[in-house]
């Protein structure tokens, strides 16, 4: 059995083992932290892009939407300009 996870999830890895999605615990635990790393990977590059995004809008470089009115006549256009450039893409091709 495997000591050192707790109860539950020594449930959960066994049930994962007896179902072949792993062969050993310590297969597992290999695959859970290399998840792990990937997920700390993507946090840290979402903070420097929340940052950038914070250091932007501290410049004036950001559009002030009030309401939700304002917010879908955005997204709107945002769709209207996709769609936009999709046709002329298509129609260069």
């Amino acid at each position: 059995m495997i000591e050192f996870y707790p109860p539950d999830l020594q449930e959960f890895v066994q049930q994962k083992i007896a179902s072949g999605a792993f062969r050993s615990a310590d297969e597992f635990a290999v695959e859970a932290a290399a998840l792990y790393r990937d997920m700390d990977r993507r946090r840290e590059e979402l903070k420097a892009k929340i940052a950038q995004a914070t250091e932007e809008l501290d410049r004036g470089e950001g559009i002030l939407l009030e309401g939700e009115e304002q917010l879908r006549a955005f997204f709107e256009e945002l769709k209207i300009e996709g769609r936009r450039r999709l046709a002329s893409q298509a129609a260069a091709t």
